[in-house]
């Protein structure tokens, strides 16, 4: 299911970007700068694809005056109008966890809001998820709070006698216990944790008037609209209805997004994906400026509103800041997120992140004056090397595919030299014979995505002496990113709740990827694409 384009340049990069085969006025660089300087000027609060999960949660919200009616009835409309023809609702590719959850919560929606078109959904709805609940244990993404959330919302299912499979939710009942002995329910009441953006997963156990003291200053809890909505159903309130009603509003199409705001990831992500590339545009001064503006000594979260600094945004936030200048001396701020053998994202995760550790190995290598640096080093380069697949490459849990992971991977290693290399060259390595026929990468579609290929390209380019091979491929890369260059539909493959397209980011993944293609292979003939 593609999310209507919340992005604000991309009509206008599609325009611009030359087309296969016409000429071409100015250089690929210059195009490359010109689409940068738009993109870097259009940054705000974050601009990302909906997902079902969450317009779900909004589109059970009753109407304060009326509670047979809905607050949000457009959210009702949304899900109607974006369910698979399999049954299901969730992201463009069929991820299980993704789809179920996505799917269970949206058919409660419509159970809620009953009518001939809602019970056609709903039936479709239920014979997906006996199909598919059963599937759960085979598949390789957990979508972010799936253990907490998921068993709820099974229990409300039963409560209403919907047909599911009885003995389907063991497996995740079990998930669920080994959590909340790591971060007990009462968590939620006790400040701004990682419970407060999944708030949901209380259930029938939530207490209003304790859990009101974390709202954020928007009307979001934990700027999550799935967690608001769900505080709403319980007591209405119309700072939280405020918040709703801005997040519906920023989509063309009436759905909801995954998170919101989401300022300090956006612009962190995007300035380190355009790299050298930002540099050459005035815009970036400001952006960077912001995100200084954004620091503590704590580090940052993915947003000033309703949440604290994880170890993923901090490690980012720290490379473009330390790249840019604008850190104080002798810093220390990545050892907070120091666990016994990795480094962590939030407090108390059950499973720990690759691009995590790769984000702190990549900001350590750079910052030669952190405290402690070699000791964190080696521990972040341990972890690597311990969560391999095959011994070769890399998954992550906040992306569907190993190209994300793997890529943040090799170029963390790429600053280490020889205690690394024999990391490095098995990804490499594995980089090199996954690249499909027409130039791209992607491991879930035989066409490729532009997204896993700019992912690709940046780790074959951040190598210092690329062989002819490794060239090869980046030139086929390359290639396909311009041939594809104002496809605009990009996949979900980033894990929330619900899986989701961060526009600027997959946007300047993709422009970053391109401008360092061209520095690594060299600028092509200004007459044509010269593809």
């Amino acid at each position: 299911m593609a999310g209507g384009c919340l992005c604000a340049p991309c009509d206008a990069i599609a325009r611009e970007a030359p087309a296969a085969g016409e000429s071409e006025p100015v250089s690929r660089a210059a195009t490359l700068v010109q689409l940068a300087s738009r993109l870097l000027s259009s940054l705000q609060d974050g601009s990302m694809s909906e997902t079902a999960y969450d317009t779900a949660w909004i589109a059970r919200v009753p109407d304060p005056n009326n509670r047979t009616q809905r607050a949000f009835p457009s959210a009702i409309d949304w899900l109607l109008r974006h369910q698979h023809a399999d049954g299901s609702w969730g992201g463009q590719l069929e991820i299980v966890h993704d789809r179920v959850v996505s799917t269970l919560a949206a058919v409660l929606a419509l159970v809620e809001s009953p009518s001939a078109r809602s019970g056609r959904a709903v039936q479709a709805g239920i014979a997906y998820l006996a199909r598919s609940v059963p599937r759960i244990d085979d598949d390789f993404v957990e979508t972010v709070g799936f253990e907490l959330i998921m068993p709820p919302l099974l229990a409300q299912a039963r409560r209403l006698g919907l047909p599911l499979p009885a003995t389907a939710a063991s497996s995740i009942e079990r998930l669920r216990a080994d959590k909340l002995q790591r971060l007990p329910a009462a968590f939620a009441y006790s400040g701004l944790t990682s419970l407060t953006h999944s708030l949901e997963f209380l259930g029938e156990d939530l207490q209003p008037d304790l859990v009101r003291r974390w709202r954020a200053s928007n009307g979001s809890y934990g700027a999550s609209p799935s967690a608001t909505a769900y505080v709403l159903m319980h007591q209405w309130d119309a700072a939280g209805a405020a918040y709703l009603r801005a997040v519906l509003d920023l989509s063309s199409v009436g759905g909801a997004c995954n998170v919101f705001p989401f300022e300090i990831f956006e612009r962190t992500w995007v300035l380190y994906s355009l790299g050298p590339l930002a540099k050459r545009v005035a815009a970036h001064r400001s952006v960077v400026a912001r995100l200084a503006a954004d620091w503590s000594r704590v580090g940052v979260g993915f947003t000033r509103e309703g949440v604290g600094p994880d170890g993923d945004d901090t490690a980012m936030a720290f490379q473009v800041l330390d790249d840019y200048a604008l850190l104080p001396p002798s810093s220390g701020v990545l050892r907070l997120f120091e666990a016994d053998d990795h480094f962590f994202c939030l407090a108390l995760e059950r499973n720990p992140s690759v691009s995590t550790n790769a984000h702190v190995l990549e900001a350590l290598n750079a910052a030669r004056d952190h405290i402690d640096r070699d000791r964190l080093i080696h521990k972040a380069l341990q972890f690597l090397a311990s969560c391999r697949v095959d011994d070769r490459y890399w998954r992550d849990k906040w992306h569907v595919s190993p190209y994300y992971a793997t890529s943040r991977a090799i170029r963390a290693l790429a600053g280490l030299e020889q205690q690394a290399q024999h990391l490095s060259a098995a990804a490499v390595a594995w980089l090199l014979e996954t690249q499909h026929a027409n130039g791209s990468w992607s491991e879930l579609q035989s066409d490729g995505t532009c997204e896993e290929t700019a992912h690709a390209l940046l780790a074959l380019t951040c190598l210092p002496r690329p062989d002819e091979r490794m060239l090869g491929a980046v030139r086929r890369g390359a290639r396909y990113l311009w041939q594809h260059f104002d496809d605009q539909d990009h996949p979900e493959l980033w894990v929330g709740k619900g899986l989701y397209t961060p526009h600027a980011v997959v946007r300047a993944v993709i422009l970053g990827a391109l401008y360092a293609a061209e520095r690594t292979l060299g600028p092509a003939p200004s007459s044509s694409r010269g593809a």
